[in-house]
């Protein structure tokens, strides 16, 4: 499961549930059956690059890479003592 994104897929169409039956798949079932969720970033070993989508698609990936994980700032003593000021109903708009 992954905190970057959110991928939506139609039911089967030998399974469909109320909104597949009024909306169905409007492409070959040997076409759908082979689609895939969109892969996580999944990086090379020599940095900040990333493998090819090709290779990735089809596989299963964590986000363990994702590119918010990186360089993740720890809380600073100043930041845990303010903390009460990043309250959402205390910000002006």
């Amino acid at each position: 499961m992954s905190h970057v994104s959110f991928q939506l897929k139609k039911c089967p169409p030998d399974d469909p549930c109320v909104y597949c039956v009024l909306n169905p798949v409007r492409m070959p079932a040997d076409v759908f059956a082979d689609l895939n969720f969109i892969p996580d970033p999944v990086p090379v070993s020599d940095g900040d690059k990333y493998k090819d989508f090709a290779d990735v698609y089809g596989t299963e990936t964590t986000d363990s890479a994702r590119p918010g994980l990186k360089n993740k700032p720890l809380p600073t003593v100043n930041d845990k003592a303010n903390k009460d000021l990043f309250v959402a109903g205390k910000s002006c708009s």
